[in-house]
Formats: C-alpha cells, sequence, structure tokens
C-alpha cells in the first residue's frame, strides 16, 4: 500500500482539503444512492471505528463507505477515516446525520455473515459501525488461515508514494531509537484520554493515576510496561523516556518513519512492532487503539465498564464478537466506580478501585503466560449466572409482543372497526393510540418494578427492539412479523453468547 506525506491540517479548511482529496460529497442525500452492495456508514468522529470499516470494507470487496456529520469540528477525524480507507471513488461524506433507522433494517446479522462470505443478492446491505465488526468476526471465525489474514488488511506493509520505498527499515530504526531491544518482554499500556477531552464516553478513559497502575500490574509481572499514547507517566517515576529501560509509544505517530503519513503508517509501525520485537500482550480501555493491537497481532486485554454498572457506554457487545473468534483478545470489565469519571476535564487521575485492579492483574497474568483459551476474566460481562435469566426474559417479552402484533393484524385483516388485542393478558383496548399506550406503560412498569437499576442499563441496550414494535404497531399496524422474527434471533444470538 502507498502513502504520501501531508501534513497534519491546522484548521478547518485544511482538514476538508484532505477530506475531498480521499472522499467525495455525497450529493441528493441517502435517497439518492443507488447501490447494490454494502453500504458502511461510520459518524465524523467516530475514528476508533475505522479500522473495523476499512476492513470490512476491504472483506466483501464491493461497498461503499459514507462518513456523516462532519463539520468544523469533526473535519479533521473524517479526514483520518477517509485517508486510511485510501479509496476516493468509494468514500463518500456528508455534513448531515446519519441515515435513518429504516435504512438498516432489511440487514441483520445472518446477511451480514453471508457478506463476510462472499455471498450476497443484488440489493443494497446499509451497514453501521457494529455490523462491520460483525463482518470481521465472521470472516476471522471461519478459520485460524483467515484470522491470520486480519493484520494484513489493517497493517499491509505501506510504501512511499513514488518512490516504492518500504517504511518498514524506517520504522525499526525508530523503534530502537525508542528503547525496544532484543530480549525483553513488552506489555503495552495504551492510554485513552478522548472522553474527558471530547465527551465521548469519559467513564472509558484511562486516567494518569489508572495509567500508573497499570503499568505498575504489568511490572509486577516481571515484564517490561510500555507506554502508548499522549500521556508521558516517566516524570512521575522519576526517569526519562531515554533511559534505556524506559522503551516507549509515546506519541509514536509523530516519529520521524511515519510523521505525516497518516494511520496507515501508524499502524504498520505496530505491526513491525510485533515482527521485531517481544510484545507478549497489550492492555487498555475499550478503544479503536486498544482493538488494533489485538488486530496487529498482539494478545491484547481490553478494559470495559460492566453493563450492569450503570455508566456503560453504547458498544460494550463489539469487544465480546471479537473475543469469541480471536483467543487472544480478553475482556474484563470494570466493577467499582471511578471518581469524575463522567466530567469532561482535561486532566483525569482515574484510580482504579482494589478490587477492579485485582482482577485485571489477574487477568494481565493468564494472558502474559500464553492462557488465552477457554477462560473469562472475573467480573466479565459473560460471568454472571443471572444475564441469562435476564436475557430469557427479554426473549419472553419479544415473543410476547409477537403475539401482539399477530392479534391486532389479524383484528385488521378480518375487517373488525374497532381492535381488541390484549397483550400480555391485560385488558383490551378501544383504539391504537390506547393500544401503544398500554404498550409503552407495561415496558415502563416491567423495568420500574421488575428489574433492579443495573438491569435497567442491559433492558436500555436492548431498545431498540421494543421501539421498532412500538413502530410497527402505530404506523403500519399489520406489517409482516419477519422483521420481529429478525430482532428475536439477534437477541438469541446475543444470549448464545454466554
Amino acid at each position: 500500500m502507498e502513502v504520501e506525506f501531508i501534513a497534519r491540517p491546522r484548521g478547518e479548511r485544511e482538514a476538508m482539503n484532505v477530506l475531498e482529496q480521499f472522499s467525495q460529497k455525497l450529493a441528493g442525500g441517502y435517497a439518492s444512492i443507488e447501490f447494490n452492495g454494502g453500504i458502511f456508514t461510520i459518524g465524523a468522529s467516530h475514528t476508533g471505528d475505522m479500522y473495523d470499516v476499512a476492513m470490512a470494507h476491504t472483506i466483501i470487496g464491493h461497498s461503499l463507505v459514507i462518513i456523516w456529520g462532519v463539520d468544523a469540528s469533526t473535519a479533521a477525524r473524517a479526514a483520518e477515516i477517509a485517508r486510511f480507507i485510501d479509496e476516493r471513488e468509494t468514500v463518500l461524506w456528508t455534513s448531515g446525520p446519519p441515515p435513518a433507522d429504516g435504512y438498516y433494517a432489511d440487514t441483520g446479522p445472518a446477511d451480514l455473515r453471508e457478506l463476510a462470505a462472499g455471498r450476497s443478492k443484488a440489493r443494497p446491505y446499509w451497514i453501521r459501525e457494529g455490523g462491520a465488526t460483525t463482518i470481521v468476526t465472521a470472516y476471522a471465525g471461519v478459520s485460524a488461515e483467515q484470522r491470520r489474514d486480519v493484520p494484513g488488511f489493517v497493517a499491509p506493509e505501506v510504501f512511499v508514494k513514488g518512490t516504492g520505498t518500504s517504511l518498514d527499515k524506517g520504522i525499526h530504526e525508530d523503534l530502537g531509537a525508542h528503547g525496544f531491544t532484543g530480549g525483553k518482554r513488552y506489555v503495552i499500556v495504551n492510554y485513552r484520554q478522548s472522553g474527558h477531552t471530547s465527551g465521548t464516553a469519559p467513564a472509558l478513559d484511562t486516567g494518569e493515576e489508572g495509567f500508573l497502575q497499570l503499568m505498575d500490574a504489568v511490572a509486577r509481572l516481571g515484564l517490561v510496561p510500555v507506554p502508548m499514547g499522549e500521556y508521558d507517566p516517566y516524570p512521575r517515576l522519576g526517569r526519562t523516556p531515554k533511559d534505556e529501560v524506559s522503551a516507549n509509544l509515546l506519541r509514536y505517530w509523530t516519529w520521524k518513519s511515519v510523521d505525516s503519513l497518516g494511520r496507515r503508517a501508524e499502524a504498520r509501525l505496530l505491526r513491525v512492532l510485533v515482527e521485531k520485537f517481544a510484545a507478549v500482550a497489550a492492555v487498555g480501555m475499550r478503544s479503536g487503539v486498544t482493538d488494533l493491537l489485538a488486530y496487529v497481532g498482539i494478545p491484547t486485554l481490553s478494559i470495559d465498564i460492566h453493563p450492569r454498572r450503570g455508566v456503560v457506554a453504547k458498544g460494550w457487545q463489539r469487544p465480546l464478537k471479537r473475543e469469541s473468534v480471536f483467543p487472544a483478545y480478553k475482556v474484563v470489565s470494570l466493577m467499582q466506580g471511578r471518581q469524575r469519571e463522567r466530567d469532561k476535564q482535561e486532566r483525569w487521575a482515574g484510580d482504579f478501585g482494589a478490587q477492579d485492579l485485582a482482577v485485571i492483574q489477574k487477568a494481565l497474568d493468564l494472558l502474559t503466560r500464553g492462557e488465552t483459551m477457554d477462560w473469562k476474566a472475573p467480573q466479565h460481562p459473560q460471568d454472571v449466572t443471572a444475564i441469562d435469566a435476564h436475557a430469557a426474559g427479554l426473549l419472553k417479552e419479544a415473543e410476547d409482543r409477537v403475539g401482539t402484533l399477530r392479534r391486532a393484524a389479524a383484528y385488521r385483516s378480518s375487517g373488525a372497526a374497532d381492535p381488541t388485542p390484549k397483550p400480555s393478558g391485560k385488558s383490551g383496548t378501544s383504539n391504537m393510540e390506547d393500544l401503544k399506550r398500554m404498550i409503552d406503560q407495561e415496558k415502563q412498569l416491567g423495568v420500574s418494578t421488575g428489574q433492579t437499576a443495573a438491569n435497567e442499563v442491559w433492558l436500555r441496550d436492548q431498545r431498540e427492539l421494543a421501539d421498532h414494535l412500538l413502530d410497527w404497531l402505530t404506523d403500519t399496524f399489520v406489517q409482516q412479523t419477519t422483521e420481529v422474527h429478525n430482532a428475536i434471533r439477534d437477541l438469541r444470538e446475543l444470549h448464545a453468547l454466554t
């Protein structure tokens, strides 16, 4: 793959110039797109999702990528996404919001697996970022051979455009200049801080104290912790990155070998690290870069917030998909809150609680000893038996809604002027508005009286299912039940992961 030197944009205008170089503006809105194949959509600020989207785009071959939400604050990140994909003819951008839910309604998990396998029908498949993860994991889950393809998708060898010069030699030299040497076993510790500066899932940031705790957890195992990212912990540790023992990936995107060459070059740097040195593991809060470390071939521990804690960030299910396919990708979840974890602030301590830190330490020990098969860390989202029962309850709720829809359709098809379906055994209603109100009330009662506060979080993650059913009931009333069955199937698949 070829890359070229492009100075980092210093403002919106420069960022838009880069975006235009690697993508085209969407004219006419989503309804104007006539394309039979995959149509990926990704938010302009969602750079962490671009690795999955770019790989899925490569895997299925015939697809478009639409970057939505481009404005002054997101143009630079949108440009990074477009540049990483590097196919101007297939990448579009828009300042508008994401497509309405209806666009995605015809693309279920089975369709995504068909796309991953190279089997699809001549029709559009609209795919969110999470669908891209499904395609990547469906492809990688077929065999160990296909899993070995993943580093090539995300971090192929990179050449300077017009010269044919590979970056690998310069990257190797750069790694040596930053403390890497043979004979040592390294664990990369990724620092995330975007939540407290941009406001995107601040509870998933590492925190300065939390970062030092992770560094110490690695050192306690007799391994060399490698700090990665913006925050330099060495002054706190009484030494500098120039010390012989201080291998680091601090601001690695500014290193001579990859500076201003884009994220493809940066991903290649991590792959060369894997090939030339003993990177035995990586650890970090859930993020796109943490996932990238796994994709380039490093056993990785992704730290998330347990969904029962009540501050879960959207997308917590996606790491579970990766874990189900990649033996050396593991998930551990935090059960203890951290002070001011939801606040937006430039600097944040983020100390981990003693219980959580002990779990992280144990999981790191297992991972770095090569114990990568058939274990789930304590506090894993799927290591709580109550989740099984709750998922079964959600499944029954969905099936009840299917029954309601069938009864409503039967009344409508019979020509009855006053339909009286009886959802969940309650008394009938006289019109559709009352029916909608009853279902809303039932749902709210189910949350407030039948679930714990932690279960409310889980239920909120599944709210899309109930919303779809309410929409169908009020808008058309006699919709086919195929989509409902698809939604139930999706829920069954989530439950089957446990």
